[in-house]
Protein backbone atom coordinates (compact mmCIF):
# COMPACT_ATOMS: atom_id res chain seq x y z
CA UNK A 1 0.00 0.00 0.00
CA UNK A 2 1.74 3.53 -0.95
CA UNK A 3 2.16 5.39 1.77
CA UNK A 4 0.42 8.36 -0.53
CA UNK A 5 -2.94 7.00 0.12
CA UNK A 6 -2.08 7.43 4.29
CA UNK A 7 -0.94 11.55 3.32
CA UNK A 8 -4.05 11.78 1.27
CA UNK A 9 -6.14 11.31 4.34
CA UNK A 10 -4.32 11.75 7.46
CA UNK A 11 -1.64 14.22 8.57
CA UNK A 12 1.42 13.06 10.17
CA UNK A 13 2.45 13.87 13.40
CA UNK A 14 5.54 13.73 15.77
CA UNK A 15 3.86 11.04 18.06
CA UNK A 16 2.63 8.80 14.94
CA UNK A 17 6.58 9.21 13.38
CA UNK A 18 8.21 8.33 16.32
CA UNK A 19 6.36 5.40 16.99
CA UNK A 20 6.70 4.08 13.61
CA UNK A 21 10.20 4.56 13.93
CA UNK A 22 10.88 2.72 17.33
CA UNK A 23 8.75 -0.36 15.98
CA UNK A 24 10.42 0.06 12.45
CA UNK A 25 13.89 -0.41 14.15
CA UNK A 26 12.59 -3.66 16.33
CA UNK A 27 11.12 -5.05 12.99
CA UNK A 28 14.40 -4.83 11.27
CA UNK A 29 16.51 -6.00 14.06
CA UNK A 30 14.46 -9.15 13.65
CA UNK A 31 15.02 -9.60 10.62
CA UNK A 32 18.23 -9.24 10.43
CA UNK A 33 18.42 -11.97 12.68
CA UNK A 34 16.56 -14.41 10.65
CA UNK A 35 19.14 -13.80 8.41
CA UNK A 36 22.51 -14.19 10.46
CA UNK A 37 20.05 -17.66 11.77
CA UNK A 38 20.59 -18.85 7.84
CA UNK A 39 24.05 -18.29 8.17
CA UNK A 40 25.97 -18.82 4.65
CA UNK A 41 23.29 -20.34 2.77
CA UNK A 42 20.90 -17.01 2.07
CA UNK A 43 21.16 -16.53 -1.80
CA UNK A 44 20.85 -12.90 -3.29
CA UNK A 45 17.08 -13.19 -3.72
CA UNK A 46 16.60 -14.31 -0.32
CA UNK A 47 18.21 -11.22 1.14
CA UNK A 48 16.49 -8.89 -1.36
CA UNK A 49 13.59 -10.71 -0.37
CA UNK A 50 14.24 -9.86 3.51
CA UNK A 51 14.66 -6.04 2.46
CA UNK A 52 11.59 -5.81 0.55
CA UNK A 53 9.82 -7.47 3.37
CA UNK A 54 11.59 -4.48 6.08
CA UNK A 55 10.10 -1.74 3.81
CA UNK A 56 6.70 -3.18 3.31
CA UNK A 57 6.02 -3.54 7.35
CA UNK A 58 7.93 -0.20 7.85
CA UNK A 59 4.81 1.54 5.58
CA UNK A 60 2.54 -0.49 6.96
CA UNK A 61 3.16 0.57 10.67
CA UNK A 62 3.18 4.56 9.94
CA UNK A 63 0.04 3.57 7.82
CA UNK A 64 -1.35 2.32 11.44
CA UNK A 65 0.49 4.77 13.41
CA UNK A 66 -1.09 7.48 11.35
CA UNK A 67 -4.83 5.71 11.93
CA UNK A 68 -3.65 5.35 15.46
CA UNK A 69 -2.20 8.49 16.52
CA UNK A 70 -2.33 10.93 13.94
CA UNK A 71 -3.92 14.90 13.71
CA UNK A 72 -7.14 14.05 11.67
CA UNK A 73 -8.14 15.93 8.22
CA UNK A 74 -11.84 17.24 8.53
CA UNK A 75 -12.96 13.48 6.54
CA UNK A 76 -11.87 11.61 9.09
CA UNK A 77 -12.22 13.74 12.08
CA UNK A 78 -14.15 11.04 13.78
CA UNK A 79 -11.53 8.21 13.81
CA UNK A 80 -9.22 7.57 16.79
CA UNK A 81 -6.41 8.99 18.05
CA UNK A 82 -4.15 9.11 21.02
CA UNK A 83 -6.34 10.59 23.42
CA UNK A 84 -9.40 8.48 22.97
CA UNK A 85 -7.52 5.99 23.20
CA UNK A 86 -5.83 6.44 25.93
CA UNK A 87 -2.10 6.28 24.29
CA UNK A 88 -0.99 10.23 24.77
CA UNK A 89 2.22 11.40 26.80
CA UNK A 90 3.75 8.15 25.38
CA UNK A 91 7.59 7.15 26.29
CA UNK A 92 9.29 4.33 24.79
CA UNK A 93 8.97 1.88 27.65
CA UNK A 94 5.08 2.06 27.25
CA UNK A 95 5.99 0.45 23.40
CA UNK A 96 6.27 -3.05 22.88
CA UNK A 97 8.18 -5.69 20.79
CA UNK A 98 7.50 -6.41 17.84
CA UNK A 99 6.47 -10.04 16.98
CA UNK A 100 5.72 -12.51 14.39
CA UNK A 101 3.78 -15.24 14.17
CA UNK A 102 3.07 -18.72 12.09
CA UNK A 103 -0.21 -17.64 11.31
CA UNK A 104 1.93 -14.33 9.61
CA UNK A 105 0.17 -12.20 12.11
CA UNK A 106 2.88 -9.19 13.24
CA UNK A 107 1.72 -7.80 16.24
CA UNK A 108 3.04 -5.50 18.76
CA UNK A 109 1.21 -3.60 22.16
CA UNK A 110 1.43 0.06 22.46
CA UNK A 111 -0.21 1.11 25.96
CA UNK A 112 -3.47 -0.47 26.46
CA UNK A 113 -3.69 -1.13 21.92
CA UNK A 114 -2.47 -4.33 20.47
CA UNK A 115 -1.76 -3.49 16.70
CA UNK A 116 -2.30 -6.48 14.60
CA UNK A 117 -0.73 -6.52 11.27
CA UNK A 118 -2.82 -9.23 9.14
CA UNK A 119 -1.13 -11.56 6.66
CA UNK A 120 -1.21 -11.33 2.78
CA UNK A 121 -2.96 -14.03 2.60
CA UNK A 122 -5.01 -17.28 4.14
CA UNK A 123 -5.06 -20.43 3.80
CA UNK A 124 -6.87 -22.90 5.57
CA UNK A 125 -4.33 -23.68 8.02
CA UNK A 126 -3.31 -19.91 8.71
CA UNK A 127 -7.10 -19.01 9.75
CA UNK A 128 -6.93 -22.06 12.01
CA UNK A 129 -3.31 -20.47 13.39
CA UNK A 130 -4.49 -17.00 13.50
CA UNK A 131 -8.35 -17.73 15.35
CA UNK A 132 -6.07 -19.41 18.03
CA UNK A 133 -3.24 -16.30 18.35
CA UNK A 134 -6.40 -13.92 18.35
CA UNK A 135 -8.19 -16.36 21.37
CA UNK A 136 -4.37 -16.21 23.06
CA UNK A 137 -4.86 -12.10 23.12
CA UNK A 138 -7.61 -11.95 24.38
CA UNK A 139 -7.66 -14.68 27.24
CA UNK A 140 -4.39 -12.46 27.74
CA UNK A 141 -5.70 -8.72 27.69
CA UNK A 142 -6.61 -6.84 31.04
CA UNK A 143 -9.64 -4.81 30.68
CA UNK A 144 -10.33 -2.13 28.41
CA UNK A 145 -7.60 -3.62 25.95
CA UNK A 146 -8.18 -2.23 21.75
CA UNK A 147 -7.14 -4.13 19.14
CA UNK A 148 -5.85 -2.07 15.96
CA UNK A 149 -6.13 -4.73 12.85
CA UNK A 150 -4.76 -3.93 9.96
CA UNK A 151 -5.70 -4.79 6.51
CA UNK A 152 -3.51 -3.17 4.01
CA UNK A 153 -2.15 -6.15 2.15
CA UNK A 154 -5.21 -8.34 1.83
CA UNK A 155 -6.55 -8.39 -1.13
CA UNK A 156 -9.51 -11.00 -0.32
CA UNK A 157 -10.30 -13.16 2.63
CA UNK A 158 -12.54 -16.33 3.13
CA UNK A 159 -16.24 -15.76 4.05
CA UNK A 160 -15.82 -17.51 7.45
CA UNK A 161 -13.34 -15.28 8.50
CA UNK A 162 -16.09 -12.43 8.92
CA UNK A 163 -17.88 -14.15 11.48
CA UNK A 164 -14.30 -14.61 13.85
CA UNK A 165 -13.65 -11.00 13.56
CA UNK A 166 -17.60 -10.21 14.21
CA UNK A 167 -17.46 -12.41 17.79
CA UNK A 168 -14.15 -10.98 18.73
CA UNK A 169 -15.74 -7.07 18.04
CA UNK A 170 -18.33 -8.91 20.75
CA UNK A 171 -15.60 -10.39 22.90
CA UNK A 172 -13.65 -7.13 23.07
CA UNK A 173 -16.60 -5.38 23.97
CA UNK A 174 -17.56 -7.45 26.91
CA UNK A 175 -13.98 -6.61 28.35
CA UNK A 176 -14.42 -2.94 27.91
CA UNK A 177 -12.04 -2.47 24.86
CA UNK A 178 -12.79 -2.25 21.15
CA UNK A 179 -11.57 -4.00 18.05
CA UNK A 180 -11.22 -1.18 15.21
CA UNK A 181 -9.94 -2.22 11.56
CA UNK A 182 -8.15 0.01 9.48
CA UNK A 183 -6.67 0.83 5.76
CA UNK A 184 -9.67 -2.31 5.23
CA UNK A 185 -10.07 -2.69 1.13
CA UNK A 186 -13.93 -1.84 0.69
CA UNK A 187 -14.34 -4.81 -2.01
CA UNK A 188 -13.07 -7.27 0.15
CA UNK A 189 -15.91 -6.95 2.69
CA UNK A 190 -19.12 -9.24 2.03
CA UNK A 191 -21.34 -7.05 0.07
CA UNK A 192 -24.68 -9.01 1.11
CA UNK A 193 -24.27 -7.82 4.67
CA UNK A 194 -21.89 -4.83 4.00
CA UNK A 195 -24.56 -2.55 5.60
CA UNK A 196 -25.06 -4.58 9.16
CA UNK A 197 -21.26 -5.65 9.15
CA UNK A 198 -20.14 -1.48 9.07
CA UNK A 199 -22.66 -0.91 11.52
CA UNK A 200 -21.42 -3.22 13.96
CA UNK A 201 -17.90 -2.17 13.38
CA UNK A 202 -18.50 1.46 12.72
CA UNK A 203 -17.03 1.49 9.42
CA UNK A 204 -16.17 4.73 7.69
CA UNK A 205 -15.48 4.47 3.55
CA UNK A 206 -12.62 6.82 2.52
CA UNK A 207 -11.49 6.58 -0.69
CA UNK A 208 -11.45 2.57 -1.54
CA UNK A 209 -10.68 2.02 2.26
CA UNK A 210 -12.65 1.51 5.18
CA UNK A 211 -11.78 2.28 9.48
CA UNK A 212 -13.61 1.91 11.90
CA UNK A 213 -14.00 5.29 14.06
CA UNK A 214 -14.93 5.92 17.74
CA UNK A 215 -18.84 6.52 19.27
CA UNK A 216 -18.57 9.47 21.13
Amino acid sequence: MPISYANDIMVSNIVSEQVADILSRDAECTLTEIAYSNGDYLLAGQVEKIKNEFERIKERLLAVCLYVFGYKSSDASDLPNQYSLRLHDLVDSDIGVLRFENSGVIHTKVKDTRLILLPDDFSENQMYLLYNDLLRYYLEEPHGTNWVMDFSILESVPEFFWANITAFNYKMKMKGGNLLLCWLPFNIIPQHNIGQFSESLNLKQIGKYCFSTIKR
